[in-house]
């Protein structure tokens, strides 16, 4: 554990900093293991708001504030979109390695669409009574995928060994077909049984 001061604003009061590289090592992070990591996302992702997540996560006995749950959220999905590009970049470059998590398996592609509005601020000085900027909200269409297994039956296969892959982008068919085929290299989809593609898109 190293540590160094770190004067607080508070006068004449330290801070104790350091970092534990045997923590990170076991994947704990920003003081979380994974999974609790993993829930404070998932709920600040799919809540309605970041206070709707704050109930939820106390519900479950998860005591962290607002501000906390907004800032892990998008550094968890910063972390997540920088991976992704990480492997947009080795699939360009060509040595992006063929995994073997679909091999043998019934692999379903679902890619769907919708409508979200996109709040995009305007350019200028902020108003003097609230010191903000104008905003105007733009309907763009995300482009959405998930690739999943099924058993003999058509059922849904939810274990850790073949997770459930979702991912999606706002950027056009161009780009969302790149990440396709990413993941298609990424997990293996040469060496599948038999494979299902189910699209929405009209």
């Amino acid at each position: 554990m190293v540590e160094h001061d770190k004067q607080s604003h508070q006068k004449g009061k330290y801070l104790k900093l350091g970092f534990c590289p045997f923590l990170k090592w076991l994947g704990i992070e920003e003081g979380l293991t994974p999974h609790v990591w993993a829930t404070i996302t998932k709920y600040g992702a799919i809540a309605g708001s970041f206070e709707a997540a704050r109930t939820i996560l106390t519900d479950w006995g998860v005591k962290i504030s607002l501000k906390r749950i907004e800032r892990l959220t998008y550094y968890f999905g910063k972390i997540g979109i920088n991976l992704r590009q990480s492997k947009l970049k080795s699939l360009e470059m060509g040595n992006l390695s063929t995994g073997n998590v679909l091999k043998d398996q019934r692999v379903v592609i679902a890619v769907d669409g919708g409508r979200t509005r996109i709040r995009i601020n305007k350019k200028g000085r902020r108003k003097l009574k609230t010191n903000r900027l104008g905003f105007t909200g733009e309907w763009v269409e995300p482009k959405l995928l998930t690739i999943y297994t099924v058993n003999e039956h058509g059922k849904k296969i939810r274990t850790s060994s073949l997770p459930i892959t979702n991912d999606g982008t706002y950027l056009g068919y161009e780009e969302f077909l790149k990440i396709l085929e990413m993941y298609l290299v990424d997990l293996g989809r040469s060496l599948c049984f038999t494979g299902f593609i189910c699209c929405r898109w009209c």
